[in-house]
């Protein structure tokens, strides 16, 4: 389940900012913790960038998660 994953990505020691790739070709970056947030259920996230925007996220529209640095030829 993608929710469980996300939560694995934000809960790793030492944290290793990742990338969320949605169905509508929109790609979110999380680089630390704090800028994501997963609601309980697991089926909303909540997505801050650098400047303060955030987006609502629903976690059936993500297709693909890979690690900030990660190749798209190692991430498919």
């Amino acid at each position: 389940m993608i929710a469980e994953e996300i939560r694995n990505l934000l809960h790793c020691r030492p944290f290793k900012p990742f990338r969320l790739h949605i169905a509508e070709q929109a790609v979110h970056t999380v680089p630390r913790t704090d800028y994501a947030l997963l609601n309980p259920a697991g089926t909303m996230m909540v997505v801050m960038d650098e400047a303060g925007h955030f987006d609502w996220i629903s976690t059936e529209h993500i297709i693909r998660i890979t690690h900030v640095g990660e190749s798209q030829a190692q991430a498919a």
